[in-house]
């Protein structure tokens, strides 16, 4: 709709001041000033909150005189008649005053319908609304408070959507958060998250009726009161500022339809072009034209940080807006270019593939979108969950796992296997493992659940942040080469060759990727223990504990069980109550008789030595078992990448995969060859998503590069000797127990710090829960799960309570348009 000028078609014009502060009636005084022409007849109003009526107090406010009161009516109409009839006089208008006072609750709402009634009551043609504290509510005495209000309610608005606050004050944290907005999110959330924020600082109802009543009909008067409006509101926000005249399309001139914004401390203090563009220039363009009906250019000078405002004029299209083709800088020059901001500008993009879809595959895709990747998740069975994907099938023809051309089955779950964590930390960082948090998917709502409910989880996390149409099922990848010339792989980009599971024989595709993540688990190749004598020639059953699946099969047999880690313990109390007898053997005891003994049919022994034709088994000091059924070794996995095999980047020997810079990056191949979780003995699912962020940052450019090839095969040579000097076994190399040198909570704070400073500390329960957990598991097996200790359970209240508030935040940012994952689908 063309712009015009104001003017009152039926010669009568309602000019209404909102509240009786000092701000409002010099709103009001413009008001008078811009909208009523030579001719009209004016009527005055003043609409009031609870509080303001006949026989109370009108306040006021001079700066640099005393306050003074209007104790009335007639007194409120002696101020308006001092300070607006004037004006009106010098224009010719006829003019009365029309006062009408609200003094009930919604301020809102309530006012709307006073200047409404006080509209009909006079037949205006014309309303015109003079405030400049629409956005809160508030009428205080001067324009300083008016401004804290606004900043309180911003950051409010703010902090809701984030799901999380500043620990500064004032105007620090603004710019805190407006950092995290940017950072925490791709520019279409942020600028999604920005506009919802901005649309929240209104009654719902007021941008469509500004609409319809302003913006369409009189979007030239709009425009002026826009403009109006954003010079007394936004002061706080951006600094001194004046309306002003502006060039509109086609060469006419809108008079009062700019503000000029001298020095915008908003975009100084920020140092940021891409804070500027995604949560300020784009989203308040939009939110004008989509929400409030008008047109809105916003014109930054990255120089000299000022900005104009020009409302009725509409923005060029994105491609060919200058302001956008900007890189970050800081200081105040395009000359000084701060790589580290976060901005989305000038940020690197790759095309990264993640082998796996499991709980590491999945965090690891979402982080990548949300640092501006484009992925593709390539996983070798049908449905996401990796791991905890369960499958009743064994690999029938290896029960022990030793021929590598066997028929691999990926499940090692059994079916009565219920975890060994609460699921409170079980999670992520923003979106809570709890039944609610499922989506209708939960079936097991007890604290410590059986797997499905982790199946479940997994399910339901891939759809709250769209992953699946990023993820290509039934692709197992067989070999990964690098492209580019040797000693310069870490460049990339990669080959992958996949093979198409479940079809033709021989069937497969040859893809290119910028950059691969490694996300395989470490829960499918069985370890076996190393010496065991007549172990390839025992005539007794023999099989890893990946095959097994369930006690019934070994119904009053005699059983030995190897190994006393979790799983060996589970499945010996498993065991228990199907078997004549259990052995049970390994290399050391913990402190389990602490607990009641163990089933009267559980036999502890020492570390299995040999396998005798006989069918007994011999212990370390001679011992020997009864005749024995079978065998079952709960003896932990092996690390296995045999698409990468052929490049002899690195050696998984003995558990370990070396040589890593900090568990994840080969120094031969970073940063484009990542692998995230090889460690144990930590709280895997929060791991996963520190490992993954850092991989997706360093790619982007937003981490700190790392360091040189050399220096990174230093520090990984550096780790091993500390492990060999504090006599940790190879095999415990990425165990991360509270007993090893550099334990999880260490690593994860490195991990946290490399991130960078939007990433949050844990929550102040999670590492006291998690030690108490690993201390009961140790003692109590048994019962650990469902009979908590006095401080456990005080724990659990705190942690339950974290995770509810946790899923509200995430439901809120949600509904905010923001924080979900996006990017182009897998190809």
């Amino acid at each position: 709709m063309a712009d015009q000028e104001p003017a009152s078609p039926s010669g009568r014009a309602l000019v209404v001041a909102v509240g009786a502060s000092q701000c409002s009636l010099r709103a009001l005084q413009w008001a008078v000033d811009s909208a009523a022409r030579p001719g009209d007849h004016c009527h005055v109003g003043l609409v009031c909150r609870q509080g303001w009526g006949a026989g109370t107090s009108y306040r006021f406010h001079d700066p640099g005189a005393p306050q003074h009161e209007l104790a009335d009516m007639a007194a409120a109409k002696t101020f308006v008649r001092a300070n607006v009839f004037p004006l009106l006089d010098s224009k010719s208008l006829a003019h009365d005053v029309h006062l009408s006072v609200e003094t009930v609750d919604a301020p809102g709402s309530s006012i709307a319908e006073a200047i409404a009634k006080v509209a009909e009551e006079v037949d205006a043609a014309l309303v015109v609304l003079g405030t400049n504290n629409v956005l809160t509510g508030e009428d205080g005495p001067d324009l300083g408070s008016t401004a804290r209000a606004i900043m309180a309610l911003f950051r409010q608005k703010m902090v809701a959507a984030l799901g999380r606050d500043s620990s500064r004050d004032g105007y620090d944290a603004i710019v805190e958060l407006t950092h995290l907005l940017n950072k925490y999110q791709t520019a279409k959330e942020t600028q999604a998250v920005t506009r919802a924020i901005l649309k929240s600082l209104f009654p719902p109802w007021l941008p469509a009726a500004f609409k319809v009543l302003f913006s369409r009909p009189l979007p030239g008067l709009s425009c002026q009161m826009n403009a109006y409006v954003t010079m007394l509101t936004c002061q706080w926000l951006m600094g001194p500022c004046k309306v002003n005249d502006v060039e509109l399309d086609g060469g006419r001139i809108g008079k009062g339809h700019g503000v000029l914004v001298e020095r915008c401390r908003y975009l100084e203090e920020t140092k940021c072009a891409s804070v500027c563009i995604n949560s300020c220039k784009l989203p308040t363009q939009e939110f004008f034209r989509e929400d409030m009906g008008l047109s809105l250019t916003m014109t930054p000078d990255y120089n000299d940080f000022s900005c104009q405002f020009s409302f009725g004029r509409v923005p060029p299209p994105e491609e060919g807006d200058e302001a956008l083709a900007t890189p970050c800088f800081a200081h105040g020059s395009l000359q000084h270019v701060d790589q580290d901001c976060g901005a989305k500008p000038g940020r690197a993009s790759l095309n990264v593939a993640v082998i796996g879809a499991g709980a590491a595959g999945l965090v690891a895709a979402r982080e990548l979108l949300r640092e501006g990747h484009t992925i593709a998740v390539l996983e070798q069975n049908e449905r996401v969950g990796g791991i905890w994907d369960y499958s009743a099938d064994v690999e029938s023809d290896d029960l022990l796992g030793l021929d590598p051309k066997r028929r691999r089955v990926h499940s090692s779950l059994y079916a009565d296997l219920r975890t060994n964590l609460p699921r409170e930390v079980m999670g992520f960082s923003d979106f809570p493992n709890t039944p609610a948090a499922l989506n209708g998917r939960s079936v097991d709502a007890r604290r410590f659940p059986a797997h499905p409910e982790v199946q479940a989880f997994l399910e339901a996390f891939a759809d709250e942040f769209d992953l699946r149409r990023h993820i290509r099922f039934r692709m197992r990848v067989a070999r990964i080469d690098p492209l580019g010339p040797p000693g310069a792989w870490g460049a990339g980009p990669w080959a992958l060759t996949a093979e198409l599971v479940g079809r033709s024989q021989g069937s497969s595709e040859r893809l290119q990727y910028d950059a691969v993540v490694v996300a395989v688990g470490n829960y499918a190749e069985p370890n076996l223990p190393k010496g065991v004598a007549g172990m390839r020639t025992c005539p007794v059953l023999q099989l890893h504990c990946h095959n097994f699946r369930s006690p019934a099969a070994f119904r009053e047999q005699t059983v030995l069980v190897v190994g006393a880690s979790f799983s060996g313990v589970e499945i010996a109390q498993l065991l228990s109550g199907a078997a004549a007898a259990v052995v049970h053997s390994a290399r050391t005891w913990g402190p389990h008789d602490l607990e009641a003994p163990p089933a009267t049919n559980i036999m502890r022994v020492p570390m299995l030595e040999a396998l005798l034709a006989n069918g007994r088994a011999r212990f370390a000091g001679g011992s020997l078992s009864p005749r024995l059924d079978a065998v079952i070794y709960c003896t932990g996995y092996q690390y296995h990448y045999p698409f990468l095999q052929h490049l002899e980047l690195v050696e998984t020997d003995d558990m370990r995969v070396a040589p890593l810079y900090k568990h994840v990056f080969p120094p031969a191949a970073a940063p484009t060859l990542a692998f995230i979780g090889l460690l144990f003995k930590s709280l895997r699912n929060m791991q996963f998503e520190l490992q993954a962020k850092w991989v997706a940052r360093v790619l982007s450019g937003r981490a700190a590069p790392l360091p040189d090839r050399e220096a990174m095969q230093a520090d990984a040579a550096a780790f091993y000797a500390l492990l060999e000097r504090a006599g940790v076994p190879v095999r415990h190399t990425h165990c991360q127990a509270d007993s090893t040198p550099v334990n999880q909570w260490d690593y994860n704070e490195d991990l946290r710090q490399r991130c960078g400073p939007d990433v949050p500390l844990p929550p102040p329960w999670l590492c006291p829960l998690q030690r108490l957990i690993q201390g009961r598991i140790l003692v109590a097996p048994r019962t650990f799960r469902d009979t908590p200790t006095p401080e456990e359970a005080a724990l659990y209240e705190e942690a339950a309570a974290a995770c509810e508030e946790l899923l509200r935040m995430h439901r809120r940012r949600k509904a905010a348009g923001g924080l979900l994952a996006g990017g182009p689908s897998a190809a």
